[in-house]
């Protein structure tokens, strides 16, 4: 898709152009919870701009109640439309965009089919709609830099950013409350910028130049490409807590959501789209340009990624982890396209569209019970399109920001992923420790995924976060089994800590480890395995014991035995890589082999006793914790069976047998006697 294509798709309601980015200060506003959306003809002859002059800026009540036009009055003329493109921090103004085009041009780029946006053929402006008023502020006609001006978003300090369209190239811009003094930030290099946005505290931007993300300073200054080593990378959101950055990327059709944190490192790809283009069709009749991009969101708490994907005939709603944990949302009859996935400010409830029997509506579902509400009720040849949730009661804690480590990035080994972050507790007597290991297959994640720490340090308990060496990491040194790497970290970073007792004034003998998924895993590796100390090693850390107190762990995989997990449960599909089935290469093969995995089983036997935590129970074993979402259904396949229940069921069994304590929770689970693993750990470190 060249220049002009990308520009069109951005005013309709592209992944950031025409998004405002509400930079929230955690304060609640007396606000029901509202939406503001487009409607548009789909089905009038003559192309895109018949259907596209239709659009007009509208809200609702997210129960479907008191729809209204917006700015109505910025429609004066029968080629102009209005869109609802978001709304100011504090909701009491909606961005409404103003469009018009000279129907001459448009009938000569359904000729050509192509864009043709010069001065005189088209026109676009973000303007400001007080919501009790109805004044309009035209914002980026003040001071006019552009004929073309899309993409208007708030900055902290009040200041506003936008993109401009000069001489033909889209640039970031930046302006002041009242559309004055506006600069152009683009810094050097001067490419076609567009999906621009700005950190949570404002002092960095991101969008993509020439379909390559580049990150820079607010005022452009320090400009540097994110390398991801694909050719279209779409769309960049930063991250509530201004660590991440979300976008598109792969090839034009053929992308897939990807994050990097905002100095440009650490590029993971989250989920595939299983073929979807990544754009909604959002026209009935012929349409020479693609529709609306319809990409990747982040949640309201920045811990989780919404996103669309193919799913057979139809297109479903998915959101996943950042350690690339799926899981589908929806599931609706073959040929319903879901589109838009746009999270509440409290992340209570998700605002998307749906085409169904001819019909693009949008629906509010409830996160908490799944109830999904019709929010438009439009005629055949009409949609509703691109919504925005309306700064509400206060919006959910985010990951950050919190308390900074004691020190940060303590080195335990000498690659550059073995360092660990110390919190400590307040003074007193030496403290226990909760060692925290991030979840992520052993593939990906980070220390800085710690739960806040803050009710253990409350407790009088010290933290401990750690990263480690992937599976990956270990197959490209030729490390047998791959697993064997995060796993030995997990327990030389034990030992390093344990080693450190005095200096840290920690009680070396209370250390309890936690962790999600993959970090689950390796903490009950910890848990059951025999101790590890070598007391003869020249080595003082070596010598330190790897024996634990108890372990509570969030959907661990208590087994890493392929033909246990599919008695368990059929659909089994994770696991191999931990003994070598992937492509270190390409992370998105990691769950892909299972049925190699599974055919040669006796051959990694060995290996499968030495590492799965269900071959290494034994009497001597600390009390552990298990920590699911969902009761079981063993023998059953499961929507998400990498964290499935069933994997507690027979390990719980397993323990009682050996005379292990093993408290295994889920919603209802009868005897379960604490409610999350923060209360187990404190009750268990402190009494």
């Amino acid at each position: 898709m060249g220049h002009d294509g990308l520009t069109r798709r951005g005013l309709l309601g592209g992944s950031a152009a025409l998004t405002v980015f509400l930079l929230l200060s955690g304060a609640a506003f007396a606000f029901p919870p509202m939406l503001g959306y487009t409607e548009l003809r789909t089905d009038l002859p003559g192309g895109r701009h018949a259907n596209v002059r239709t659009m007009r800026a509208f809200t609702v009540n997210a129960n479907g109640m008191g729809r209204r036009e917006v700015g109505g009055e910025l429609a004066d003329g029968p080629d102009v439309w209005t869109q609802f493109a978001g709304w100011s921090p504090d909701g009491t103004r909606a961005v409404v965009c103003r469009g018009w085009q000279d129907p001459e041009n448009a009938r000569w780029e359904e000729e050509h089919k192509t864009f043709r946006m010069e001065p005189g053929k088209w026109s676009l402006d973000c303007c400001l709609v007080d919501l009790e008023t109805g004044a309009v502020f035209n914002a980026t006609a003040v001071d006019r830099v552009s004929h073309y001006n899309g993409g208007l978003f708030f900055l902290p300090d009040g200041r506003m950013g936008f993109t401009a369209l000069v001489d033909g190239v889209s640039k970031p811009f930046v302006m002041d409350a009242d559309g004055r003094n506006k600069r152009d930030v683009s810094g050097e290099g001067g490419g076609f910028a567009y999906g621009y946005s700005a950190s949570p505290d404002g002092k960095r931007i991101s969008y993509h130049e020439d379909y390559q993300i580049h990150i820079a300073n607010a005022d452009g200054t320090d400009k540097r490409r994110a390398e991801t080593g694909n050719p279209f990378n779409f769309g960049p959101r930063w991250s509530p807590d201004g660590e991440w950055i979300l976008f598109s990327s792969g090839e034009h059709g053929k992308s897939n959501p990807h994050v990097v944190r905002g100095d440009g490192t650490g590029l993971r790809k989250l989920a595939d789209l299983n073929g979807y283009q990544g754009w909604i069709l959002f026209l009935d009749v012929p349409d020479f340009h693609e529709g609306s991009s319809d990409t990747p969101v982040w949640s309201a708490d920045g811990r989780s990624v919404w996103y669309t994907a193919r799913v057979g005939e139809s297109v479903e709603l998915f959101r996943t982890t950042l350690e690339g944990a799926a899981e589908q949302v929806t599931t609706r009859p073959a040929g319903t396209l879901h589109y838009h996935p746009t999270p509440s400010p409290d992340g209570r409830w998700l605002a998307y569209g749906s085409l169904r029997n001819g019909v693009r509506q949008l629906f509010v579902r409830d996160l908490t019970t799944g109830k999904e509400t019709r929010v438009t009720d439009l005629a055949a040849g009409r949609a509703a399109m691109w919504p925005q949730w309306r700064p509400g009661s206060a919006p959910v804690e985010t990951a950050s920001p919190r308390r900074a480590p004691t020190q940060a990035n303590v080195a335990y080994g000498p690659h550059g992923r073995q360092v660990l972050d110390f919190y400590q507790a307040a003074p007193g007597g030496p403290a226990p420790v909760v060692m925290h290991i991030h979840g992520g297959g052993w593939v990906n994640g980070e220390k800085s995924e710690v739960p806040d720490p803050e009710a253990y340090l409350a407790a009088g308990i010290s933290v401990v976060s750690i990263n480690y060496r992937y599976t990956w990491q270990a197959q490209l040194a030729g490390v047998t089994p791959p697993v064997a790497w995060p796993l030995e970290d997990a327990a030389r970073a034990l030992q390093f800590v344990r080693s450190r007792a005095d200096e840290w004034n920690i009680d070396k003998r209370r250390i309890g480890a936690t962790g999600t998924s993959a970090g689950a895993c390796s903490s009950l590796y910890l848990a059951l395995h025999d101790d590890l100390a070598d007391p003869d090693s020249a080595d003082p850390v070596a010598r330190e014991s790897t024996r634990l107190w108890c372990a509570a762990v969030d959907r661990a995989q208590t087994s890493l035995d392929p033909a246990q997990l599919r008695e368990w449960t059929p659909n089994s599909r994770y696991g191999g890589h931990a003994f070598g089935f992937m492509d270190p290469r390409d992370l998105t093969t990691r769950d892909t082999r299972f049925a190699e995995f599974l055919a040669r089983r006796e051959e990694i036997l060995p290996w499968i006793r030495a590492y799965s935590p269900w071959e290494l129970v034994s009497s001597d074993d600390p009390t552990l914790y298990l920590r699911y979402r969902e009761a079981p259904t063993p023998g059953q396949d499961q929507k998400d069976p990498t964290h499935t229940s069933n994997y507690g069921v027979k390990f719980q069994e397993r323990c009682r047998a050996a005379g292990v304590p093993c408290e295994f929770f889920y919603p209802g689970a009868p005897g379960a006697r604490h409610a999350s693993i923060a209360v187990f750990l404190i009750e268990a470190l402190t009494k």
